[in-house]
């Protein structure tokens, strides 16, 4: 089963140009199998990062949660001491 390619005509800079040609000596690929395996690698990177950041939208929005809840907990707070100063300014009325 072979797979269907395509030819492609870009046009890049003699550095990156440099670059790939020394990245696919290293690799031992050759310049267009280390262009395909850069562009493959890149759609993984990206899955990657989309992934941490719907990981860190949960954390974000369990923060929010955990936030609300303190904020309820310390407006009932403040209404118990705003009743016990009113109930304490009546008794120095009297």
């Amino acid at each position: 089963m072979s797979i269907e390619t395509y030819q492609l005509r870009i046009r890049i800079s003699q550095d990156l140009k440099d670059r790939l040609d020394e990245s696919a000596k290293t690799s031992g690929r050759s310049f267009t199998a280390e262009v395909n395996f850069r562009l493959e690698d890149s759609f993984y990177v990206q899955s990657d990062r989309e992934a941490d950041f719907y990981i860190e939208i949960d954390d974000l929005k369990s923060i929010i949660f955990d936030q609300q809840e303190l904020i309820k907990s310390q407006q009932s707070v403040i209404e118990g001491l705003t009743k016990t100063v009113s109930y304490l300014s009546n008794q120095d009325k009297k």
